[in-house]
């Protein structure tokens, strides 16, 4: 009836209202423009007025960096009152969905998604958008049709520059400017833009400063293992040289020393 039609437009009006104004204050805490300021040692005085459930979907619990975001996420909740329940994406997109699933069907007021893949999050931010649950995504962005999620993301080319720029210094250091490098950068380009941005920083970082450099580009598909077995069959590859080697993420990293440390 045409009752029954006004009555659910007016809700989905309210319903978008109060997730933009939910979003707005959790952006607004976590950039710190509550003081001007932000700091691991600084809380704001704010006592919420009702139970609210926020749901941090991680990115994986095997990760290290991952793992010490979640603690944050759960002292920040303790310490304001804030119900959290935690869900690991495993690195998955499949499983990044069913969080999401879960999410929803649980009734979550707030939905913090950390995932490396566009892709994935864009589908998640989709069903969140339908459900009317407020979100931000972390490290990579999130979106649903022409709604465009808050992110909150470090800026992934200058961090792939200042990698690139120490490992150039580390080579100089050790063997000198003049010689003839080789550069195995071991980005993930499938994730997206972001990580994309990052490699080139990190190639460009090192090309600043070292002039004979050949470089060769790989994926970790953010995978140890993958990027174990790449680096293996790169070492094979190049039995000869000054190899330098520049990798997106510290997990991955991990299976790339076990390769070198195997080669010898």
């Amino acid at each position: 009836s045409k009752a029954e039609t006004q009555q659910g437009t007016e809700q989905a009006a309210r319903t978008e209202t109060e997730r933009k104004q939910t979003e707005e204050a959790v952006t607004e805490s976590l950039s710190g423009t509550a003081d001007g300021k932000w700091d691991k040692y600084e809380k704001f005085d704010v006592t919420p007025n009702e139970k609210y459930t926020f749901v941090y979907a991680n990115w994986s619990a095997a990760n290290s960096f991952s793992v010490q975001v979640q603690e944050g996420f759960v002292a920040a909740c303790d310490y304001y009152g804030v119900e959290l329940v935690c869900l690991d994406n495993l690195v998955d997109p499949i499983q990044a969905n069913a969080n999401c699933d879960t999410a929803i069907t649980m009734g979550a007021d707030f939905y913090f998604q950390y995932n490396q893949d566009e892709e994935i999050n864009n589908a998640i931010g989709e069903k969140l958008y339908e459900a009317g649950i407020a979100g931000i995504a972390i490290q990579v962005p999130m979106a649903a049709e022409s709604y465009q999620f808050p992110s909150y993301c470090i800026d992934n080319y200058n961090t792939g520059l200042m990698a690139g720029d120490m490992l150039a210094d580390a080579a100089i250091e050790k063997l000198g400017a003049d010689e003839e490098y080789i550069l195995f950068a071991m980005g993930y380009p499938e994730s997206g833009v972001m990580f994309q941005q990052r490699a080139q920083g990190g190639i460009e970082g090192v090309k600043a400063k070292l002039s004979h450099v050949e470089v060769f580009e790989n994926s970790t598909e953010g995978d140890t293992e993958v990027a174990r077995q790449r680096m293996t069959d790169f070492l094979t590859a190049h039995p000869e040289g000054k190899i330098l080697v520049w990798t997106n993420a510290d997990h991955v990293e991990l299976g790339e020393l076990a390769a070198i440390e195997a080669a010898g």
